[in-house]
């Protein structure tokens, strides 16, 4: 797509994630645009971004639901830009498909993620996130989207929360993903 490297046909989906895409490789201009459209508020990178995953998950035929990103670090809340919730904000009118209501709530924070491997990543995540259910009825399909997947902690622990609340099937989107970091993540039960 757009002439950028895509990911390996076959990336294992993270722990209680049902169908994964991931659009790039998480190198050269694809990590540049992603990169800037996650500094930058209303980054000139972020229409870009937005109509190629909108025209990817148009072409894939799938089951409707409502779709979340993860909540936000502290960095984020603090720039007050989140480009994964912004992303998912445009998804969710483009397709018609609302929030079912859903919200996920982050439990404290941890240190920045980026300088952890995947265990500490997972050890650092475990149990952060709540989702609260507004309805009585809870959705059996809902979507994550994020915007870099590196180890997979962070959807691991969204699709745990989901599940404790009786969400059947995680899917999940991601722009890009980070070659190299993708190590297991082990002991996820849908019962935590």
């Amino acid at each position: 797509m757009f002439g950028f490297q895509n990911p390996p046909l076959g990336i294992p989906c993270p722990e209680g994630v049902d169908d994964l895409t991931v659009l790039w490789n998480y190198s050269g201009t694809p990590r540049r645009l992603v990169v800037r459209g996650k500094e930058e508020p209303r980054s000139p990178c972020f229409p870009f971004l937005r109509d190629s995953l909108f025209s990817k998950v148009q072409t894939l035929g799938l089951e409707p639901g409502p779709v979340l990103a993860p909540p936000a670090s502290l960095q984020r809340l603090w720039k007050g830009w989140h480009l994964a919730d912004e992303l998912a904000s445009v998804l969710r009118h483009r397709l018609g498909w609302g929030r079912e209501g859903l919200r996920f709530k982050r439990q404290g924070f941890s240190k920045p993620q980026a300088a952890l491997n995947a265990a500490e990543r997972r050890m650092a995540l475990e149990g952060r996130f709540r989702v609260f259910c507004r309805k009585r009825a809870v959705p059996p399909r809902v979507w994550l989207l994020d915007d870099v997947l590196t180890t997979g902690a962070t959807l691991t622990e969204c699709a745990r929360a989901l599940h404790h609340v009786g969400v059947e099937r995680v899917g999940a989107w991601a722009l890009c993903r980070s070659a190299g970091r993708m190590e297991g993540l082990h002991g996820y039960t849908d019962a935590s």
